[in-house]
């Protein structure tokens, strides 16, 4: 069939919050958290109780050093969206000489002893300073890191520490930003999105609705200035949500041909030039989303090969031509 570039876009947030709720119902069993007093994942309270030994004493000082670096915002209705309603905490049962398995959003691993999750969303934390504290990269074994949701205004991404969470499989900080405006982009986390490529585990990728920019000193496979590393690194990554934000430069169809990945939305930013064909498209790509953005040319009919595919959104960009998709 002949598909044209739509005259509106589709915005992927519902799949992607159905993706993250599944992504949370498939963690290990081997994690679990004290989720009786917290709104956060999973709701209700869970059914096991943690062991005393089941909390290394360096992951509870890196925990409180992190708690310290937080400020504690007063509730807001706003105009957020309702996924991002406050649910205020001043992360009260972190306490020293409690056992850090038990505080408020933190998981944990009870036959390692070792802190693998951490979700803090949707808690209306600010940042005590210009950037998150180098405390929550003594976090080693943290497989999944979320902090959606939370007023990070005008903070910065560090520029390192990111590598050392080398056993990450979901990173999540979307819409870090400020309540009271239907504009998010430019609101948020601001800064150049550090290097992932040691991160090799990492499957699900969401930093959208921040202010972030491109850097320059990493040459990345996916896009001339987004670091998301050599797609042989990153063969695990299935979702890449980094919708608007800041970044410029081109696309490097390598992205497409990523082995895992099933959702792409790189919407809303400042992408320019063309698309180059290329071969071996994912077998598994389901939604592309490009829509927003300033890029021109042919549409590539290497977007024909795709056999999963179920939503291009080229629109609002200065392509030409159609796309003939398999039927």
């Amino acid at each position: 069939m002949s598909l044209s570039p739509p005259s509106s876009p589709i915005h992927p947030a519902l799949p992607a919050l159905l993706l993250a709720e599944t992504l949370l119902a498939h963690r290990s069993n081997a994690l679990w958290t004290n989720t009786s007093s917290t709104p956060g994942v999973g709701g209700g309270s869970s059914s096991l109780q943690v062991p005393a030994r089941c909390c290394r004493p360096k992951h509870a000082a890196a925990l409180l050093q992190l708690k310290r670096s937080f400020t504690f915002t007063a509730s807001s209705n706003g105009d957020c969206l309702s996924e991002y309603n406050p649910a205020n905490t001043t992360l009260s049962s972190w306490i020293e000489g409690t056992y850090c398995c038990h505080w408020e959003g933190v998981a944990c691993d009870c036959v390692s002893g070792s802190v693998t999750g951490l979700d803090l969303s949707s808690r209306s934390l600010g940042i005590n300073g210009s950037s998150l504290h180098p405390a929550l990269f003594s976090l080693t074994s943290l497989k999944y890191l979320v902090l959606d949701g939370n007023y990070f205004y005008g903070s910065h991404l560090p520029a390192s520490g990111f590598e050392l969470l080398t056993r990450l499989e979901e990173l999540s900080l979307r819409f870090c930003g400020i309540c009271g405006s239907n504009n998010f982009s430019g609101s948020g986390l601001s800064g150049q999105v550090p290097s992932l490529q040691n991160l090799s585990r990492l499957e699900f990728l969401d930093l959208s609705n921040n202010n972030l920019e491109e850097n320059y000193l990493t040459m990345p496979v996916c896009t001339r200035n987004i670091p998301l590393g050599d797609g042989n690194v990153l063969r695990n990554l299935h979702s890449v949500y980094m919708s608007d934000n800041s970044f410029t430069g081109a696309i490097r169809a390598s992205i497409f041909t990523q082995p895992a990945l099933e959702y792409l939305d790189l919407s809303c930013n400042h992408l320019s030039g063309h698309i180059e064909e290329f071969q071996n498209p994912s077998a598994v790509l389901k939604e592309i989303y490009l829509f927003n953005n300033n890029l021109s040319g042919a549409i590539p009919s290497s977007f024909s090969q795709f056999r999963a595919v179920t939503i291009i959104n080229l629109s609002r960009n200065n392509f030409k031509g159609t796309l003939d998709l398999y039927p």
